[in-house]
């Protein structure tokens, strides 16, 4: 029984190492290919971690999005926007932390569940 858990473990370590390498790689290209705009935090919706930005894209359109993550904004201030021509809703932040928390948490999951998995299967053999 132990050692299905470990397989387990392994396993689910190995799935997130991947997502989060994939959404890591998914991010990067798509900051590659994204447009910039000034932007300005026009609401805490939940605090400073839950705003709406506002922006004008490159087609002279206002935009609004709601920006979540592990980044602290507050309203009225200027903030760089990251965001492609086909899809100005799903702009974010160009901060590290607002691009890559997700990638970065699955990476984090997945190593422990992969390292403590490998520990207790080597420890027992």
């Amino acid at each position: 029984m132990e050692t299905a858990k470990n397989w387990l473990f392994i396993c689910t370590g190995t799935l997130l190492l991947t997502f989060g390498l994939l959404g890591a790689v998914h991010t990067h290209t798509w900051i590659q290919t994204a447009h910039h705009a000034a932007g300005r935090v026009i609401r805490e919706d939940h605090g400073p971690a839950h705003t709406t930005v506002a922006f004008t894209s490159a087609d002279g359109r206002p935009q609004e999005y709601l920006q979540n993550g592990l980044v602290s904004l507050h309203t009225g201030e200027q903030v760089e926007v990251l965001y492609q021509l086909n899809e100005p809703q799903g702009a974010c932040v160009n901060r590290w932390a607002a691009l890559y928390s997700g990638s970065l948490f699955a990476l984090v999951i997945g190593s422990a569940h992969l390292g403590g998995g490998l520990f207790s299967l080597l420890k027992r053999g």
